[in-house]
């Protein structure tokens, strides 16, 4: 997992909404009011042949920030859940981290988008993954999406 200077009496306002799992997202200055475009979300990675496995193909997070103006160090935590016989998560297993990156919030932006290349996105087996996003200065995960990974003989 990710590891920060964590200020439990001063923790930063900052929010995220939106995080999406997708094959690319596209960023065209032309259009200030909404410049980014996503495509291809990604809710389930299909493997073929022996796991562990690296997925290659690009794949990006694009989220939503908004908040105190300010410079903020996050993260992307990627953990891979284990359920007992009950269904209940038993397990988090800590597969990678993706950071830090520099996030610049600057005056006067309420919301402002982000996107984010991940390269070699490690895939142990078949299950329930998670890209969690931390914010150096706090102490819960800010966002999170899940995926499903699937291997096929």
């Amino acid at each position: 997992m990710s590891t920060g200077d964590w200020q439990e009496s001063k923790e930063p306002e900052i929010g995220a909404r939106h995080l999406l799992l997708c094959r690319d997202v596209a960023f065209d200055p032309a259009f200030p009011d909404s410049p980014y475009t996503a495509r291809g979300f990604l809710s389930v990675f299909r493997l073929s042949g022996d796991v562990p496995a690296v997925w290659h193909d690009p794949v990006y997070l694009y989220v939503e920030f908004f908040g105190d103006p300010g410079v903020y160090e996050i993260w992307f935590d990627l953990v891979r859940f284990v359920f007992d016989e009950s269904g209940d998560i038993a397990d988090e297993i800590d597969e990678g981290c993706y950071g830090p990156f520099d996030l610049r919030l600057p005056p006067a932006m309420f919301i402002q988008g982000r996107s984010y290349p991940l390269k070699k996105l490690p895939l142990t087996g078949p299950g329930v993954y998670e890209f969690q996003l931390r914010v150096a200065g706090k102490s819960e995960v800010l966002l999170s999406t899940r995926f499903l990974v699937e291997v096929t003989s």
